[in-house]
C-alpha cells in the first residue's frame, strides 16, 4: 500500500514536470512570436512614413509639371 502511494505520486511529479517543460516551450514560441510581431510593427511604422514622403515629392512634382505645362501654353499664345 505504502509503495502504491509513492509510487502515485512519483507518477504525479512526472506529469507536473512535463507539463512545465511543456509550458517552457510554449513560452518561448510567444516570446518568438511577440519578437517578429515586434519586428513587422516597426517595420510597417518605417513603410508608413515612408509612403508619406512618396505622397509628399507627388504632390510636388505635379505642381511642378502643371507649372511648367502653364508656362509652356503662356509662352505659346504671347508668341503667335
Amino acid at each position: 500500500m505504502k509503495d502504491e502511494a509513492v509510487q502515485d505520486v512519483v507518477e504525479r511529479l512526472v506529469r507536473i514536470e512535463t507539463k512545465l517543460d511543456n509550458y517552457e516551450a510554449l513560452r518561448e514560441k510567444a516570446e518568438s512570436a511577440k519578437d517578429q510581431s515586434e519586428k513587422a510593427y516597426s517595420i510597417a511604422l518605417n513603410n508608413a512614413e515612408d509612403i508619406r514622403e512618396m505622397k509628399a515629392n507627388n504632390k510636388w512634382s505635379w505642381g511642378y509639371m502643371i507649372g511648367l505645362g502653364i508656362t509652356i501654353i503662356g509662352y505659346f499664345l504671347t508668341k503667335l
